[in-house]
């Protein structure tokens, strides 16, 4: 009778171990990483790419492109934040990229950007690296950096205007 209980707490340790085991370090890391290959997975098979168009002007991406992870589209954020006519500098020890001398902060694997220390902008999912490129969401970096963000699902575009004053 007393040989359940021991039985019960062994499994019950083991499983245990077996979670810390397979968990990752940064839980914010694996999942996406998991999500944004599976879509770079799809997107190799879409006819269609994703295109962005800042002011009516459609723009490329040099090196990565535009990441969709469960409907959210992912964005270098120097390609976005130069384009949009703002300078970045990136703090290797911090992982963060600050955006006009630190007025918008973006830090690697945060769910949100910080404007002027107080103001967030919240993202569904953490910015993360893809290929080098430091990607956070578009609607996030540009709403903080001041733009209208318009997307149109038929021609996979995304449109970012400036709204007139």
């Amino acid at each position: 009778m007393i040989m359940r209980p021991i039985y019960a707490a062994a499994f019950f340790l083991i499983a245990v171990a077996a979670l810390a085991v397979t968990t990752p370090a940064s839980p914010s890391e694996e999942p996406i990483q998991n999500l944004v290959e599976l879509n770079q997975q799809i997107a190799e098979k879409a006819p269609k790419k994703i295109r962005i168009i800042i002011d009516g002007k459609e723009y490329a991406a040099k090196n990565v492109e535009a990441i969709l992870v469960n409907n959210t589209m992912f964005v270098p954020l120097r390609f976005v934040s130069e384009h949009l006519g703002y300078s970045v500098s990136w703090d290797q020890t911090a992982k963060k990229a600050e955006i006009n001398d630190g007025t918008i902060v973006a830090i690697l694997g945060e769910y949100s950007i910080t404007k002027y220390n107080t103001i967030s902008y919240p993202c569904a999912y953490p910015s993360f690296l893809s290929e080098g490129s430091f990607m956070v969401g578009l609607r996030q970096i540009a709403n903080a950096l001041g733009f209208r963000v318009s997307w149109d699902q038929p021609t996979m575009t995304a449109r970012l205007t400036r709204p007139s004053a």
